[in-house]
């Protein structure tokens, strides 16, 4: 902006007579016309006197008339007899405000004289320098550019130019490349490379961008889109056989129907032909699904059910269990449930989330769980991995507790990881409510997984904690360290933990 403000002046300069105001003193032509002096003779930039041999001031008196100006005059400008004229100078600084406001166009001491130009031949410029006749500044011959050829920065990927002002510009050139990622279109269905120069892009002939597009109808299967590539691991809690589908309760007969564990009870419909609706009794509302019958939705009244699940109140060292439909509540004897960490919701029972990556921490998982809506996971949300390239590592921890006497753990946990001892480490630790201090390794993939993963399936684990730390204030922290990080973690759901209880000795 500057430099168009600069061009704008000179102009008009050259344009108009008795402009001199407009340019804060007359143009580089009148100024060598007017004083008699050739402005490539050399003279010098910095003289601090007009035509006459005498010193310029700031205020001029006119003879008793006013000696100050309103508003006041700009600090190019200096005010004579109330208005504002040209100002003598001997350096640039005289001419310049400073702390000019944003925008403001510089002026230089141009002869003696403040002016809106530097320069109007090179004369005027220091040795090794020119003047730029398109802004009438002084540029340096060695970096400015004067043809396209200035420009050239040995990029076969760039388009070169040499802008009037002396600069040089680099346009990328769309679609050249110098390194494949130079090419990279952001696609998982497309093989990027860099051929001759150019980006090819090859669309892979088997690549999926959601899960629909990897329904293998397989009913115990799970339909995933990772990276373009459809995976398939097992499905949870998905049937086989009727075997697999009792729920111990006598009175009830189980069926396995298309992967899909049902349950009816004695004068319950057990199949809907045509999507009809299934009976339904005091305590359960049918669903139908493939054209079968299945009770084992929850009740509609309260203290129905059809499994004990639904029975649940959380009431420790009580037992809560389904009998004939109905609900029934009994102390636990000996030993029983004191806490319970379902992760059913985002807010994962308020454990507070430590993490050494953006993108792979501890949320609320619910690719697949045990119970409820989801699950404690560590891993990238949304996606069947736990990698970002970085030996990634993250925690996440629970409220003080009060330990009962002889504390113990029950939960399940999902190890999709490498089996190996030296990588993608995985624990539950006691650490003290106060200090953070690790009290005890309560579980860990080392010591209490022989295999070192669970191969994607779900296992029900149950650890004694040491006698001492009965009745001390803790906190549990769940934790995952990948060590190292290798591609085949794109792949795998990571480490889960769900349904986690907190056990001990009951009055």
């Amino acid at each position: 902006m500057k430099h168009l403000m600069n061009i704008y002046l000179v102009v008009a300069a050259l344009v108009c007579t008795g402009c001199d105001a407009l340019l804060g003193g007359s143009s580089p032509k009148a100024s060598s016309e007017d004083s008699g002096t050739d402005l490539g003779s050399g003279t010098d930039l910095g003289s601090s006197k007009d035509a006459a041999g005498s010193p310029d001031t700031a205020v001029e008196d006119t003879g008793g008339g006013p000696t100050t100006c309103d508003p006041p005059c700009d600090p190019w400008q200096a005010c004579k007899g109330a208005s504002c004229g040209e100002k003598a100078c001997a350096a640039d600084s005289e001419c310049n405000a400073a702390s000019p406001e944003p925008g403001t166009p510089p002026y230089f001491c141009y002869k003696g004289t403040c002016k809106g130009f530097q320069c109007a031949t090179d004369q005027d410029c220091k040795a090794n320098q020119g003047c730029n006749t398109f802004t009438y500044l002084c540029f340096d011959k060695s970096t400015l550019c004067t043809v396209n050829a200035d420009c050239d920065d040995k990029d076969a990927c760039t388009l070169e130019q040499c802008l009037p002002d002396g600069s040089c510009k680099h346009d990328p050139i769309f679609g050249c490349c110098a390194n494949l990622g130079d090419c990279d279109d952001g696609s998982d269905c497309t093989t990027d490379a860099c051929t001759g120069g150019k980006c090819v892009w090859t669309p892979k002939g088997a690549c999926c961008a959601t899960d629909k597009e990897c329904d293998d109808g397989k009913p115990c299967t799970q339909d995933l889109c990772s990276g373009g590539v459809c995976l398939h691991p097992p499905a949870v809690y998905c049937c086989l056989s009727d075997a697999e589908c009792s729920d111990g309760i006598d009175d009830s007969a189980d069926a396995c129907k298309a992967g899909k564990c049902v349950h009816v009870w004695p004068g319950q419909a057990a199949a809907c032909p045509g999507g009809k609706g299934c009976t339904a009794n005091a305590c359960s509302a049918g669903t139908c699904s493939g054209d079968f019958c299945s009770y084992a939705a929850p009740p509609k009244n309260p203290g129905c059910c059809s499994n004990s699940a639904q029975c649940a109140k959380d009431v420790a060292c009580m037992v809560d269990v389904c009998q004939a439909q109905m609900c029934a509540s009994q102390k636990a004897s000996g030993s029983g449930t004191h806490l319970w960490y379902h992760f059913d919701a985002a807010a994962i029972n308020s454990f507070a989330v430590e993490q050494s990556s953006k993108s792979v921490y501890f949320h609320f998982g619910t690719q697949t769980k045990v119970a409820g809506a989801g699950c404690l996971r560590y891993g990238v949300p949304g996606q069947v991995s736990f990698e970002d390239q970085t030996p990634n590592k993250g925690a996440a921890t629970s409220p003080a507790i009060a330990l009962p006497a002889s504390p113990g753990l029950d939960f399940w946990v999902l190890l999709d990881v490498s089996p190996g001892a030296a990588i993608h480490q995985a624990g539950i630790d006691a650490v003290d409510a106060q200090t953070g201090a690790v009290l005890a390794n309560l579980w860990s993939k080392n010591k209490d997984l022989n295999t070192g993963t669970t191969g994607a399936k779900w296992l029900h684990q149950t650890v004694a904690m040491p006698a001492g730390l009965g009745g001390k204030s803790v906190k549990l922290r769940v934790w995952f360290d990948q060590v190292k990080w290798d591609t085949s973690n794109k792949q795998k759901l990571g480490f889960l933990v769900d349904e986690l209880t907190v056990t001990g000795a009951c009055p």
